[in-house]
């Protein structure tokens, strides 16, 4: 193998012409330099034109080098470097740039502006808002949109009307310190509580009016004050014909009721009731209304008619024992829903306090009602009605008698009918306690008896001679010595 030169032998040496920068043309084969199918005008950087002959094409051995071509007008090879380096160095590509990434940086640009002016918007707005406003508290001159601002309430006097009326407020401020709830408990190993209800201070060392049905049968009572102390309280006396009871709780300077005077009430004053209905859980509740009608009669459970103030307020359990108190701030009834019918709305009852105050009189004195008559019967009227109805006269249809009483040894039964008391008619209970009022336990009076035949027609008539009980007010007699 021989060796070759290429430091003596240009090896892109060959027959074709070359131009004055040492480059063949190609043309005229149709190959290009880099071999066929280049293109036959196109020129490359760094290749001159040259005039390439037909067939005189180089080849490459590794052995030999380049061989090949016709030597004739060799010329020597000058090699352009910078053309070289521009045509192997390829063209810069332009960054491109993406689209969503141009999207987002927009959007953000946006939003921060966005949030810029906002804090700024905000900073002015409060520095305006609080001149405003300072301006707004400093200058009562200031022009505002009705219904926008909060308005102090105007001042009102607190002295009562000239002719000493007061306003709902201020009969509540001064009669509510003055109510009590009343929480009572039976026993039976529970710690629950059997039953609540209302109740008026009297007296500034402890002495408390209520309705006897609050506290019947209780073991424990347990009073709550309006400033939410709490007490335990004694029973002092009850009186269940006239739903009246007392208690004591052992506190000093309270706030008392004021009372008024009941026969002087009118229909269509205005009254409120305090109390605590439900209990507890709404204690010192006040509701208003006007006297509805007065003198009302009401038979009790235990066969007694009672009398009482009238009264659209709301009067519901738990209100019974609180006061029914006039536009003067005045207690003039003992509210007690359990004579409410349930079923109906707009009416309440309330004892009148002229009816009370002598029972409780006697409570604290003592401890029960003395000197009261009794016969001791239970009975209902018989009206002309029902007189001409029936054929009997009229009178008080006896329904009980109670064994302990004189009458009972007198031979009056249930069914027998009292025409007269003392020579006096009677048609009702409440005509025979408009007799017996004059008289006193132990009294004799004479009773007109009617007694139906068996045949029911016609019938007879006898007097007897009986010694008036002692009425102990829970529906039970007891002869006067007792």
């Amino acid at each position: 193998m021989s060796d070759t030169n290429y430091n003596d032998r240009d090896p892109f040496e060959g027959d074709t012409p070359k131009d004055e920068n040492g480059f063949q043309d190609s043309t005229a084969s149709g190959e290009g330099p880099y071999g066929p199918n280049s293109s036959a005008n196109g020129q490359q950087p760094g290749w001159g034109p040259g005039n390439q002959q037909q067939g005189s094409s180089y080849q490459y051995n590794p052995n030999a080098g380049w061989a090949g071509g016709s030597s004739a007008g060799r010329e020597e090879y000058k090699w352009n470097f910078a053309d070289y380096e521009s045509a192997s160095e390829p063209p810069k590509a332009r960054a491109k740039r993406s689209r969503g990434f141009t999207v987002f940086a927009s959007i953000l640009c946006v939003v921060l502006a966005i949030g810029v002016l906002s804090f700024a918007g905000y900073g002015v707005y409060s520095m305006v808002g609080d001149r405003d406003q300072k301006n707004v508290d400093s200058s009562s001159s200031q022009t505002q949109m009705p219904g926008l601002s909060i308005q102090e309430k105007p001042a009102t006097s607190e002295q009562a009307a000239a002719d000493g009326s007061l306003t709902t407020t201020q009969i509540i401020k001064k009669v509510k310190p003055s109510v009590v709830g009343i929480v009572t408990y039976q026993g039976n190993n529970s710690f629950a509580s059997s039953g609540a209800g209302s109740g008026i201070i009297m007296t500034s060392d402890g002495y408390i009016l209520t309705n006897a049905h609050v506290v019947e049968k209780a073991v424990g009572i347990k009073v709550v004050l309006d400033n939410g102390e709490e007490y335990s309280a004694s029973l002092i006396g009850s009186d269940t014909r006239t739903d009246i009871a007392v208690i004591k709780i052992e506190a000093q300077n309270l706030t008392y009721a004021d009372f008024g005077n009941s026969d002087q009430v009118e229909e269509g004053e205005r009254v409120v009731a305090i109390g605590n209905p439900t209990g507890m859980q709404l204690a010192g509740s006040t509701t208003q209304g006007i006297i509805s009608a007065l003198d009302r009669a009401v038979k009790s459970e235990n066969g007694y008619t009672m009398r009482f103030l009238q009264t659209d307020a709301a009067i519901n359990p738990g209100n019974s024992g609180g006061p029914l108190v006039n536009e003067f701030g005045q207690v003039i009834g003992i509210n007690s829903a359990k004579y409410v019918n349930e079923g109906y709305e707009g009416i309440g009852f309330a004892i009148p306090i002229n009816d009370a105050l002598p029972i409780v009189e006697q409570l604290i004195t003592n401890g029960k009602v003395t000197g009261r008559p009794m016969l001791g019967i239970t009975g209902e009227p018989i009206d002309s009605v029902l007189s001409r109805m029936y054929s009997v006269p009229t009178g008080v249809h006896i329904l009980s008698v109670d064994p302990n009483a004189d009458i009972a040894s007198k031979n009056v039964v249930p069914g027998d009918i009292i025409t007269q008391v003392n020579g006096t008619a009677v048609a009702s209970a409440d005509d025979i306690s408009q007799v017996l009022d004059g008289f006193k336990p132990g009294d004799k009076v004479k009773l007109t008896i009617y007694r139906r035949s068996n045949s029911s027609v016609g019938g007879r008539t006898f007097e007897v001679s009986v010694t008036l009980m002692s009425d102990n007010g829970d529906g039970t007699v007891s002869p006067a010595s007792k």
